[in-house]
């Protein structure tokens, strides 16, 4: 059946050429042909004609008549190989291919390899999937990744389908830390397929460190970030799925690749269930969304497992062991990452900059956690703004520069009494007025916020003194409207963290000279009472929140009294009630309640 013109895909009319002519019109992939003395150039235009003229041309290439199969692949590898045409083409040739392999449990001929032989009777290394030999291809040396094949028929088919995933996966990448991927072979160690790779003689980062432990760990942490940049920057974006020490390889003029792309996956067909998450990716390495069952994962944060296993590497990079390694067995592991727990800090390792980028990285919501484009300028700008390197320098001046400030936010209440790079420095100097003293609180504050970035991972080591003058500080900022808009999201993530940490809210909230009017309430909710009150002159509406639970419950409510405060008084609109203080809110809802009432 035909796909109307209104409904067909909007590639680029580039995309109309041909590398020669169409034998006819083809509306069904069921409609190719493999005729005898068929050119190749008419063959690739059958193809070219189905990916332009069908709707979503990947949802229906497995009815592709299987005496052609294999043409169609080539095809369609081709088309890929061809940098001119427009991505939008590319991106549905790619669908096409992946989906075809899949269903038929094959690669396209040109991926495939010969003169490859390999050396040694036994393998040089195996992991949980897969052996590795040494081979040559020709005169180089090379790596051969052989996945074992064991079980039944049906998981034999299954590690066949992954096999061509990864090797589809890696086939279309390039770039400079990533691994080259050279092709596949199914005659070396037939029935079985292996993957042939360059042969890497310094081996993976962690074994390199090992042997080699002066190398610049920092370079090494700029060049992963800019492999999984590049892979979270395609169309669809690739994710790795286990970004770790031992899959980063250490190539002969020491970039630092990716490597090891059996569980990457395209982000648009991440399985979201919870019985996939746990069975893929290493434990320690792993989002908590994919260990806890109940997490739910929104689709347009899948790349964000990758950001997470990243800030698990560096730490791994920094102390030599994995991520936890004073635990010693991966349950443990999972249900101490499900309850919140993280990578403790390497000690004479890193720099409060790096180490807040770290955190942010492992933050428990996909969505917080910085994205690889962000990671990268961060790390690259580290390097270029400062002429005798220090990171943790370089960090601050990035954050303040990108990820905080606008330049128009470097104003001050006063001069600082000196550089800050961690909210435990904050103190309240003795003999001062208290004006002058929550003035220096405030210049402190600020600068902390313009100077350490993502300051809300570490606003909870504000002593215990200085809490609620910081709690005022950054409640002022907010109150301030010429404060550019990064600085004052800095400031409202500061003050909630510091606020539920702490059971407590800015004293300014907190309103005097309020009455309440009357014995009784005059309504009442599922969880609060409603009172009628005055605030001056102005009759006010007083919500009082019921707190029947036992003691050790009751920092609960009030941690959630806290948070509905915090979020309330940030509301500006004409469409938003106002609010005045803890619990009080104006005359609006009085007049909802004399209507209500009749």
């Amino acid at each position: 059946m035909s796909i109307p013109d209104a409904e067909r895909p909007t590639l680029s009319k580039s995309t109309t050429s041909s590398t020669g002519p169409f034998l006819r019109t083809l509306n069904d992939w069921t409609d190719i042909t493999l005729d005898d003395g068929l050119a190749e150039n008419e063959a690739r235009a059958q193809v070219q004609s189905l990916v332009r003229g069908i709707r979503l041309p990947w949802k229906t290439v497995k009815l592709t008549p299987q005496p052609v199969e294999t043409m169609v692949m080539d095809v369609l590898q081709q088309e890929l190989d061809d940098a001119s045409y427009p991505d939008e083409y590319r991106t549905a040739c790619m669908k096409c291919l992946r989906a075809l392999s899949k269903a038929r449990g094959i690669v396209p001929s040109s991926l495939f390899l010969l003169d490859t032989t390999r050396e040694g009777e036994n393998p040089v290394t195996g992991g949980g999937f897969a052996d590795i030999w040494k081979g040559r291809l020709r005169d180089k040396q090379v790596c051969l990744k052989v996945l074992r094949v064991f079980g039944t028929e049906d998981e034999k088919v299954k590690v066949l389908r992954e096999f061509c995933q990864e090797a589809l996966v890696w086939r279309q990448l390039r770039h400079l830390n990533v691994l080259p991927f050279l092709g596949v072979s199914k005659e070396l160690f037939a029935p079985r397929y292996c993957l042939i790779s360059p042969w890497i003689v310094n081996g993976n980062l962690m074994s390199y460190l090992e042997a080699h432990p002066d190398h610049d760990r920092l370079t090494s942490l700029v060049q992963i970030a800019e492999g999984m940049k590049y892979l979270h920057s395609l169309d669809p974006p690739i994710v790795h799925a286990d970004i770790r020490g031992a899959n980063i390889l250490v190539m002969d003029d020491l970039r630092c690749c990716l490597a090891d792309f059996g569980l990457s996956l395209f982000a648009e067909s991440q399985t979201l269930n919870s019985s996939s998450r746990m069975s893929k990716g290493s434990t320690r390495w792993l989002a908590p969304e994919y260990i806890d069952p109940d997490a739910v994962i929104d689709r347009a944060y899948v790349t964000a497992r990758d950001i997470y296993a990243y800030g698990s590497t560096v730490v791994e990079i920094f102390t030599g062991e994995p991520p936890f390694g004073y635990i010693k067995n991966e349950p443990a592991v999972m249900l101490a990452v499900i309850a919140g727990r993280r990578p403790l800090r390497p000690q004479h390792l890193l720099q409060d900059g790096l180490w807040s980028l770290v955190m942010a990285c492992l933050t428990a919501s996909p969505s917080e956690r910085p994205n690889a484009e962000r990671i990268s300028k961060v790390l690259a700008e580290g390097f270029l703004f400062v002429d005798s390197f220090s990171f943790s320098d370089g960090i601050f001046e990035h954050a303040r520069r990108s990820l905080i400030l606008s330049e128009s936010a470097t104003f001050s209440t006063g001069p600082l009494d000196r550089t800050l790079n961690s909210w435990t420095q904050i103190k309240l100097d003795d003999g001062r007025s208290e004006y002058v003293a929550r003035a220096q609180i405030r210049s402190q504050v600020q600068s902390l916020i313009r100077d350490i970035p993502f300051p809300w991972m570490t606003v909870e080591l504000t002593p215990q003194q200085v809490e609620t003058v910081v709690m005022d500080a950054l409640q002022q900022e907010l109150d301030d409207p010429s404060c550019p808009d990064g600085y004052r999201t800095a400031c409202t993530k500061c003050l909630r963290t510091l606020c539920k940490a702490r059971n407590a809210v800015p004293s300014s909230l907190f309103l005097r000279d309020v009455t309440r009017e009357e014995e009784n309430p005059v309504g009442s909710g599922g969880f609060a009472d409603i009172w009628r009150g005055r605030l001056h002159d102005t009759q006010v509406c007083l919500k009082v929140l019921r707190v029947f639970c036992p003691e050790e419950d009751q920092a609960k409510v009030l941690r959630e009294i806290c948070q509905e405060a915090l979020v309330w008084r940030q509301l500006r609109h004409p469409n938003v009630l106002p609010f005045l203080g803890p619990i009080l809110i104006t005359t609006v809802l009085r007049r909802w309640f004399k209507l209500s009432k009749g």
